[in-house]
């Protein structure tokens, strides 16, 4: 995955239209200080995207620590590539690489022309033109752009920014691609001329020079002399690095040929002179002194191409996780004869009328030319099952709450399912969202048993558990005496004490408490009643005492004070006369009764 500066820096509207002015301030720079043998260049597009070094450091973390990336850029269409020998390779068979040998360090001459990009991390925004038709990857090209970080693109530049100072790893999607990497790293070019080409020779045998000099890291000490040579006819690619130096640790450098799918990648390889170690010469830390690397493009030969039929999609038969399916064939194409159809072969090597199991089954079609290069194409069966499992709930169960408890533990067993292709998973769901092995409560709980196979598809039964509660309440209630406060009786307040293993929903007397009792003794019986109808009753006195009970209580309280004959027999005399005139039914006893309290009052304020 690449990143790039506008994953770390977007583009606002204002800032692009800055950047286009600033490249019309660069091409008319370009004009006014280039040598007069330079010649008319086509303009290009290309972003100065100058980043500082600080933002350069801090993108490297987050890239470092992140999954954050991009997608690669549209192509630009304004670059019109022209067909060569290779252009129309299957698009089945990759490109093949490049050859890539050391040879003898032999760096030509500097060029003359002056490219005047003094700018960091920009394409030159004009086409340089080869001078003569260069293959790259099957492709031939006519003018190529030059990036200041030390590679070179052919084609259209892609779309949004152009950075790349953030390096990456060859062959890879994410642009930039269609590349020949000198030293594709941080660089900053600035001092003018220090990018420079040239094309030398007669017609046939001509050359391409492209030379970095001087150039140096951006953010460090190290530099770049490095010179390319693309050679006509033979298209051959040398870079001669007469010294190339990275600093900065966080800087990488890659060297190297990719083509414009990054789909393929040739580079050399670099051994450590310290421990010995050979690592691939793509996004490296290493220098190179006086090092030359020569890259051969493959020889003309164009790989067949398969025709395959077109992907297939079905479902299961019913009660089946296989299909029979009809896949057809395939054909093939070649430039030369020869070549020939291998045929179709299953990923699960089953042959190909057999029956194709759920799941993606690929079918590689492969086609071999004379030279036994081989394209394959594949074809995906896809069968998907679409089909419901069965379920069958467990009978409905029934059972008596627990004693002493609102609820039941129940066995309610388990649901059994089926599936056409593999073992269902089976879960139970009770409608009071309680674990299936807490106990039920009293009434009815459903529980809802799906089934469920790999390929999403479920189906579902209820099961009922229904709890009955059989316990009855209790209830106790309590004696009670008090005195008659009319002749009617007394209003007495009672309370009974009741529970029940789920809940007392009601109680009831047959004389309700705060109602009138008379004197005398009331029996009570007061029932308490669940809600499943279950009920239980206890019976108590409530005892209403009269006026002589009243008054025989106090004659009795007063001789129990032990008072003087002088004190207490006024007192008990007129008790005594209330007495008698209660039974006759007479109505001296009230005043009797005043008499006493009057008396009963006099000695009380005697004494104090």
């Amino acid at each position: 995955m690449r990143y790039q500066a506008d994953t770390f820096r977007p583009f606002s509207l204002s800032r692009i239209l800055l950047a286009s002015a600033m490249l019309s301030v660069v091409v008319s720079c370009a004009d006014s200080i280039a040598p007069a043998r330079l010649p008319e260049l086509e303009p290009n597009f290309a972003t100065d995207e100058v980043v500082s070094d600080a933002e350069k450091e801090a993108f490297r973390a987050l890239a470092s620590s992140s999954s954050v990336g991009m997608s690669s850029p549209q192509l630009s269409a304004s670059y019109s590539v022209v067909a060569g020998p290779m252009a129309n390779l299957s698009v089945s068979a990759a490109p093949r690489p490049y050859t890539v040998s050391r040879v003898a360090f032999a760096k030509e001459p500097s060029p003359a022309n002056v490219v005047p990009l003094v700018k960091d991390d920009a394409f030159f925004p004009s086409f340089i033109p080869v001078g003569f038709d260069f293959e790259f990857y099957g492709e031939v090209h006519n003018k190529f752009s030059v990036h200041s970080n030390g590679f070179i693109m052919f084609g259209p530049l892609p779309a949004g920014s152009q950075a790349f100072w953030i390096i990456d790893n060859i062959p890879a999607a994410a642009n930039p691609n269609n590349i020949i990497a000198l030293a594709w790293s941080d660089w900053y070019p600035r001092v003018n001329g220090s990018i420079r080409y040239e094309t030398r020779g007669a017609p046939g045998s001509r050359r391409l020079v492209l030379e970095y000099s001087g150039v140096g890291e951006a953010g460090g000490s190290g530099a770049l002399n490095s010179q390319l040579v693309l050679e006509e006819g033979s298209n051959v690619i040398t870079i001669h690095t007469t010294s190339m130096t990275i600093r900065v640790g966080s800087n990488r450098v890659t060297q190297g040929v990719e083509n414009s799918s990054g789909a393929t990648a040739t580079f050399d390889s670099i051994t450590n002179a310290i421990n010995g170690v050979t690592s691939p010469r793509v996004k490296g830390f290493f220098g190179l002194t006086n090092d030359a690397v020569r890259f051969v493009p493959p020889a003309p030969n164009k790989a067949p191409v398969t025709l395959v039929p077109g992907n297939i999609s079905v479902n299961t038969a019913p009660g089946s996780c296989s299909a029979a399916v009809e896949v057809g064939s395939a054909s093939f194409s070649d430039d030369a004869p020869g070549a020939s159809l291998v045929g179709g072969v299953r990923s699960d090597n089953e042959p190909l009328d057999a029956l194709y199991p759920k799941g993606i089954t690929t079918i590689a079609w492969t086609s071999v030319d004379a030279e036994e290069v081989k394209t394959t194409a594949n074809q995906l069966v896809t069968v998907s099952d679409a089909e419901e499992p069965s379920i069958a709930a467990p009978a409905d169960v029934s059972a008596d709450n627990d004693p002493g408890m609102g609820s039941a533990v129940v066995n309610v067993g388990n649901a059994v399912a089926e599936d056409n292709c593999e073992h269902a998973a089976v879960a139970g769901a009770r409608s009071d969202g309680a674990l299936m092995s807490a106990p039920f409560p009293v009434g009815l709980t459903t529980i809802t048993w799906t089934a469920s196979d790999e390929s999403g598809n479920s189906a579902s039964a209820i099961q009922n558990v229904l709890v009955r509660d059989v316990e009855a309440p209790s209830i106790s209630g309590f004696d009670l005496s008090l005195d008659a406060t009319s002749r009617s009786g007394a209003v007495v307040r009672f309370v009974t004490v009741s529970s029940d293993n789920v809940a007392v929903v009601r109680v009831s007397c047959t004389r309700e408490s705060g109602s009138m009792f008379p004197i005398g003794p009331t029996t009570v019986t007061c029932t308490a009643m669940d809600a499943a109808g279950n009920h239980a009753s206890d019976s108590f006195v409530v005892t209403v005492h009269g006026a002589a009970e009243q008054l025989v209580a106090m004659i009795g309280f007063m001789e129990d004070l032990d008072l003087s004959g002088g004190a207490a027999n006024p007192m008990l005399n007129q008790l005594l006369a209330a007495l008698r005139a209660v039974e006759d039914e007479s109505a001296v006893s009230c005043k009797k009764i005043d008499d006493f309290i009057k008396m009963l009052t006099e000695r009380k304020k005697s004494s104090e």
